[in-house]
Order: C-alpha cells, then sequence, then structure tokens
C-alpha cells in the first residue's frame, strides 16, 4: 500500500499554498464583517517578515517537490 506522502507527491506545495490563500480570504471576509479583528493577527509591524517566511517556506517546498505534480522522481 502506498504510503500518504508518496500519494500526495507533488501535490504538498499546492495544497500549503491553497490553504494559505483560503486562510486569508476567511481572515478578510471575517475581518470585512468585523467578526475578528485581525490586526493581532496579523500586525502591521511583522506583515513583511511573515510575508518573507511564507515565500520562504514555499521554496523549500518546491525545492524537496523536485518532480512534477502527482509524478515520482526517477
Amino acid at each position: 500500500m502506498i504510503g500518504l506522502r508518496e500519494k500526495i507527491k507533488g501535490w504538498r506545495t499546492i495544497i500549503f499554498g491553497a490553504s494559505l490563500s483560503f486562510a486569508g480570504m476567511v481572515l478578510d471576509i471575517l475581518n470585512a464583517l468585523q467578526l475578528i479583528d485581525i490586526t493581532p493577527l496579523l500586525p502591521p509591524e511583522h506583515a513583511l517578515k511573515i510575508i518573507a517566511i511564507i515565500g520562504v517556506v514555499t521554496v523549500m517546498l518546491r525545492l524537496v517537490n523536485t518532480s512534477g505534480i502527482g509524478r515520482r522522481r526517477s
């Protein structure tokens, strides 16, 4: 039986990016509806650092996933 890691091979970067985008969208909607205040979650003085960390993590995931989506390395 193929393990979960092999089943999602090549999809991890996409899963990461999609979940990050979804979380941002939900926070934006909740903020627009004034149900939550996102300032404590994403303080403006730390926004650039957080964006840089997300970029580094995404690049690291892509380096680990050198094959195409759903393909195994040769």
